[in-house]
C-alpha cells in the first residue's frame, strides 16, 4: 500500500510546500500552517461522519450524493478556519490567503484520501492517481478559491461581513459539485485538475506578491509622512495636518492628547512591521520588543473613545492590512 499512499498524498503536499517556499515574505509561522492542515483534517472527519449519518438513514443514491449534497457541508467544513482567519485579520493578503486555504484543502484531502485506502484496500494506482492528482488538489484549490474570492471583497470593502465570504463559498461548491459530477472521464478530469487550478493559483500568487510590494511602499511612505508631521508639529502644509488641526478643535484637550499618541505609537508600529517584512525579504530579521507598546495602544484606544477613534481612522488607511501588522509584530515578538 506504500505506492497508492504516495501517489493520493504526495501531489498536495508538494504543491502546498512550493506555495510556502516561493512566499518571500513568509507572513505566516509554520504553526498556523499546521493548524490549518490540521483544521482541514477535522473537517473531512466531520464530513466522513455525515456521510455515514446520511447514507445509513436517507434514501440517497451515490451520484445524487456526490454531485448535490456532499460538496454543499464539505466546503462549508473546509471553510470555517478559512473564514475566521480572514474575518479575526489574521489573514490579510492575497499570498497568505491562498497558503492558509490551500492547507485546509491539503488536510482534508490526506485524511479523506487515507481513510479511503484503509477502506477500500485496493491497490489498483490508477485510482490513487486520479485521487491524488485529482480529488485532492480539487478539494486544496477549492478552499483556496474561497480564500481568494473573500480576501479580495474584503480588501476592497475595507469591512468584515458574513455576506462577503459567499460568493467564494458558493464557487468552491460549484467548482466541487461539478468535479464530482464526473462531465468528463475522470483521466480528463484529473489533467484539467493538474493544468488549471495550479495556473490560476500560480498567476494569483505572483499577483498577491506584487500588490502586497506596493502596499509596502505606498503604506511605509504614508506612515512617514504622518509620524513627520506629528514629531515635527507643522500641521499646515498638508492635507494630513490640515485634516489633525481640524481634529485638534472637536475634542477636549485630554482627548486629543490621547488620540496623537495613539497615533504616533500605531504608526511607529506599522512602520516597524514593512520593515521587518522588507528586511525579511532579503533574509535579515531584527524585531524589536514591541508588547510594552501594543499595550499602551490598547489602553489610548479605550481611553480617547469611539469617536476620537473613527475619526481616526482615514488616517491610518484601516483596511484588513493595517490591523494585520499589530498581530503580526506580536507573533514575531512570541517567537522570539
Amino acid at each position: 500500500m506504500i505506492f497508492p499512499l504516495i501517489l493520493s498524498t504526495l501531489p498536495v503536499l508538494l504543491f502546498l510546500i512550493l506555495l510556502i517556499w516561493f512566499d518571500s515574505y513568509k507572513l505566516h509561522m509554520m504553526k498556523t500552517v499546521i493548524l490549518a492542515i490540521t483544521s482541514g483534517m477535522i473537517a473531512a472527519l466531520a464530513a466522513l461522519l455525515i456521510s455515514e449519518l446520511i447514507i445509513r438513514f436517507f434514501p440517497v443514491d451515490a451520484m445524487t450524493y456526490a454531485r448535490y449534497l456532499s460538496p454543499f457541508w464539505e466546503e462549508i467544513l473546509k471553510s470555517l478556519l478559512v473564514i475566521y482567519l480572514i474575518a479575526s485579520r489574521r489573514a490579510a493578503f492575497l499570498v497568505d490567503s491562498l497558503i492558509l486555504g490551500f492547507a485546509v484543502g491539503t488536510g482534508f484531502a490526506l485524511l479523506e484520501n487515507i481513510y479511503y485506502l484503509i477502506s477500500l484496500n485496493d491497490v489498483n494506482l490508477l485510482i490513487w492517481v486520479i485521487r491524488g492528482f485529482g480529488t485532492a488538489i480539487m478539494h486544496g484549490g477549492t478552499t483556496c478559491l474561497l480564500a481568494l474570492v473573500s480576501i479580495i471583497l474584503v480588501i476592497h470593502k475595507k469591512s468584515i461581513s458574513p455576506l462577503l465570504f459567499l460568493p467564494g463559498l458558493f464557487l468552491a461548491m460549484i467548482l466541487h459539485s461539478f468535479f464530482n459530477g464526473f462531465i468528463l472521464p475522470p483521466v480528463w478530469e484529473t489533467l484539467f485538475q493538474i493544468v488549471a487550478l495550479p495556473l490560476i493559483i500560480t498567476l494569483t500568487y505572483q499577483q498577491g506578491n506584487r500588490d502586497l510590494a506596493n502596499w509596502l511602499q505606498q503604506g511605509m511612505d504614508s506612515n512617514l509622512e504622518i509620524l513627520r508631521i506629528i514629531r515635527s508639529g507643522s500641521f499646515s502644509g498638508t492635507e494630513i495636518g490640515q485634516y489633525l488641526l481640524r481634529l485638534k478643535q472637536k475634542f477636549p484637550a485630554e482627548i486629543v492628547v490621547d488620540m496623537f499618541c495613539f497615533l504616533r505609537i500605531f504608526t511607529e508600529l506599522a512602520i516597524a512591521a514593512k520593515g521587518s517584512l522588507l528586511l525579511q525579504e532579503f533574509e535579515f530579521m531584527g524585531v524589536k520588543k514591541f508588547e510594552e507598546k501594543i499595550i499602551e495602544l490598547e489602553a489610548l484606544k479605550k481611553s480617547m473613545g469611539k469617536s476620537a477613534y473613527r475619526l481616526l481612522m482615514p488616517l491610518l488607511n484601516f483596511s484588513s492590512q493595517e490591523i494585520w501588522q499589530i498581530g503580526y509584530l506580536r507573533n514575531r515578538q512570541k517567537e522570539r
